[in-house]
């Protein structure tokens, strides 16, 4: 079962995900429409630490977040591939958008688990 809500609106986990197996879709920044599937792996007890943090924990992911305001899957992929080309007419502007010096400071394969669970925890 794939839990659907109205809008924007604040509720807890445990409101929309019963149990092990359920997901939701969430969808991050209206305008550019960045849709997360979220699956329930696992219930805990409310005191029950997990690799070493008691809020929820992000066990795999893939790539780098994309920018704010890029546009979307479409402007993330047009972003990646100005990057990539030198002799793109964008290329200087959006590197100097992005605050970068050098293309190959921008790696979108790049995922840092440690860093994710960082600002899970609010650490950062």
């Amino acid at each position: 079962m794939t839990a659907t809500l109205p809008g924007p609106c604040e509720f807890a986990l445990a409101d929309v995900l019963a149990g092990p197996g359920e997901r939701l879709r969430y969808t991050y920044d209206f305008g550019d429409d960045w849709d997360h599937d979220i699956k329930l792996e696992k219930v805990l007890p409310p005191d029950a630490v997990l690799h070493g943090s008691a809020v929820p924990v992000c066990l795999a992911g893939k790539g780098a977040c994309p920018p704010e305001d890029c546009g979307g899957d479409w402007g993330y992929a047009s972003l990646k591939e100005t990057i990539a080309d030198p002799s793109d007419e964008e290329h200087e502007r959006m590197l100097e958008w992005l605050g970068l010096e050098d293309p190959s400071d921008f790696d979108p394969a790049a995922f840092d688990l440690a860093s994710v669970n960082d600002r899970l925890r609010g650490s950062v």
